[in-house]
């Protein structure tokens, strides 16, 4: 197979991930893709997205690690797999693999996005250690309406 071929395979694999169908061969199309292009971060960003998003946080782990040595670092890399995947560890209240994520993003690529889902991150440790859930934030953070959110800063969380 070709970088073409892996190509379609992915785009295959997603459309039915994004419909939710099929899981195994969501896998099996995400798997091939990333065998025929190793180096393609798109692709890996989606299989861990569907790692994570379907509770395979073991997968998720490994796939991750092997991902961070195989993918090709470029500017664009750090929005189509670290920003995708953070913000997901973060709303499926998995801190440490997001942290994780997020540290491998070196400072030259640390642009506004990375701030804002680093901030989140940090207020959401924060939560976690005076006994909120991960899940009663993200709860409050849909429901307080935007300027009110910075009422928060009382409590040193934002």
């Amino acid at each position: 197979m070709n970088k073409e071929s892996a190509h379609k395979l992915f785009f295959i694999a997603n459309e039915l991930d994004f419909a939710g169908d099929f899981p195994l061969g969501v896998e099996l199309g995400y798997r091939e893709a990333i065998a025929n292009d190793p180096s393609n971060a798109k692709y890996h960003g989606s299989f861990l997205c569907f790692l994570v998003t379907t509770g395979r946080m073991l997968d998720a782990e490994a796939q991750w690690l092997k991902a961070i040595k195989v993918i090709v670092r470029e500017d664009d890399t750090y929005n189509v797999l670290h920003r995708k995947l953070a913000r997901l560890l973060l709303h499926r209240s998995e801190l440490d693999m997001a942290r994780r994520v997020l540290n491998d993003v070196p400072q030259s690529n640390q642009l506004e996005w990375f701030h804002n889902i680093a901030k989140y991150s940090n207020a959401l440790k924060k939560y976690v250690e005076i006994g909120i859930s991960v899940r009663d934030f993200v709860e409050l953070d849909n429901i307080v309406p935007a300027p009110d959110r910075y009422l928060r800063n009382s409590l040193g969380l934002w």
